[in-house]
């Protein structure tokens, strides 16, 4: 069920960085290689950070209890992943959030882990991948605490006797409970003594939260006053979680968004301003290819032979054309090898058959830069879906750039096959360059 929702918010936190939006089945892909990956990686990485530092992780702390100690030690070394792994959650982040020091290194491996996957996934630099699974498990949280809350209001509307059903124990509990079964019941025994030594700290900890209540508390209530036209429609389980504070984590993350959307428009407009001529460009007339214009090709074809959709076929065109700001400029000599990155040997076939290369002004829309193609590309017959010459546009990817290209093909008869468009990395499924026989 929360698939879709989380592919859905991974198109959108690509969107926010300015990447090119993934299908849903590769953003599911994404979602579920990503999540899966990190929950091993930090799974995996809190089980041997407790294994290697099992005295700090077994030590309850302000508690000097030996036997309690020994027996912990004893159970943590007989334990093994699979074991591990069946504990409640709750239990593994309390046994590894007891290492001092690291507590938190598992949760940063987890997320490199993601972002390397989300690397893998998307095609993106790692900076980029790691804000966009970061933006997408937050919006995600977010989701998922909203739908919460709302269907938690709609059932205690719906059924009045769930409010008075016994509360699911917590994750301290069940980790308590865990504990219990797995060591005997004599080493869980805490002297008074010991339990006293607690209580100064308790102490100590509740009047520094209570002081730092008090701080927050008249900006939280003018807060809460300023808001109350947009929150009276809540349910009162929400307006009782953003009385408690919750307000104050909504506003970060609304804070956090604004600040990303932000810098998004502070760098468009940084770009708008270094451009040399402010004033409004003319739009650049795009040179037409002329196929009946082109001379034809000798009977041979080299060393390769080049199919598309398996019919036999001659290269007689390419049109390039930077693709975004970031991709840096084209020439004609750059053609043979970036065929070649589309489609290996390709750039053989080009060098034998020798087609026309045009370069085009830089096209910051894929589809924009197809149409163009496609209208810009005049056939001697005229007729584009019979007809002797086939045409295919779509994005080449070189490094972290994107190239787009467009190939006009010519087979030995009249075909159906018209204008193809070709998606991210799919030339090889359209057309191919084997060795001629």
């Amino acid at each position: 069920m929360a698939l879709p929702f989380a592919a859905f918010l991974l198109r959108q936190a690509c969107s926010i960085f300015g990447e090119e939006l993934p299908g849903y089945r590769r953003a599911i892909a994404v979602v579920l290689i990503t999540g899966g990956g990190a929950y091993l990686a930090c799974d995996g990485a809190s089980f041997a950070m407790v294994k290697m530092a099992k005295e700090a992780a077994c030590r309850d702390q302000w508690i000097e209890n030996q036997n309690l100690l020994a027996q912990r030690m004893a159970w943590v070394d007989q334990l093994g992943y699979s074991q591990w792994a069946r504990l409640p959650l709750g239990m593994r982040l309390e046994l590894a959030g007891r290492v001092p020091g690291v507590s938190r290194l598992p949760f940063l491996f987890g997320l490199c882990v993601a972002g390397v996957l989300a690397v893998l996934g998307l095609g993106v630099p790692f900076r980029k991948a790691l804000g966009i699974v970061l933006l997408q498990w937050l919006m995600m949280l977010v989701l998922v605490a909203v739908g919460h809350f709302g269907i938690s209001s709609f059932m205690r509307l719906a059924w009045p006797s769930i409010a008075s059903m016994p509360v699911v124990a917590d994750a301290q509990e069940r980790a308590r409970r865990a504990w219990e079964k797995a060591l005997p019941e004599q080493a869980r025994e805490i002297t008074a003594e010991a339990a006293s030594e607690l209580k100064p700290w308790l102490e100590a900890a509740e009047a520094a939260t209570a002081e730092a209540g008090a701080m927050i508390e008249p900006y939280q209530i003018r807060m809460m006053e300023q808001l109350q036209p947009y929150i009276g429609w809540l349910p009162e389980p929400a307006r009782d979680f953003l009385s408690k504070g919750g307000i104050w984590l909504v506003a970060a993350l609304a804070a956090l968004i604004i600040l990303i959307w932000l810098r998004g428009m502070s760098r468009r407009l940084w770009k708008a301003l270094r451009r040399k001529n402010t004033g409004r460009k003319k739009p650049v007339a795009l040179q037409t290819v002329n196929l009946g214009e082109i001379p034809r090709l000798p009977s041979s074809q080299g060393g390769r032979k080049l199919t598309v959709r398996q019919i036999p076929a001659r290269l007689r065109a390419v049109v390039l054309a930077p693709a975004g700001s970031d991709a840096g400029e084209l020439h004609r000599g750059m053609a043979e090898a970036i065929l070649d990155q589309a489609v290996p040997g390709l750039g053989g076939i080009a060098d034998h058959d020798n087609p026309q290369i045009t370069i085009w002004p830089r096209q910051y829309s894929l589809d924009g830069f197809q149409q163009a193609f496609f209208s810009h590309v005049t056939r001697p017959d005229g007729d584009h879906k019979r007809s002797r010459f086939v045409l295919l546009a779509g994005p080449i990817t070189m490094g972290r750039f994107s190239i787009h290209a467009g190939v006009a093909l010519e087979c030995g008869d009249t075909c159906a096959l018209g204008n193809i468009k070709v998606g991210k990395d799919k030339w090889a499924e359209v057309i191919a360059a084997t060795k001629a026989g």
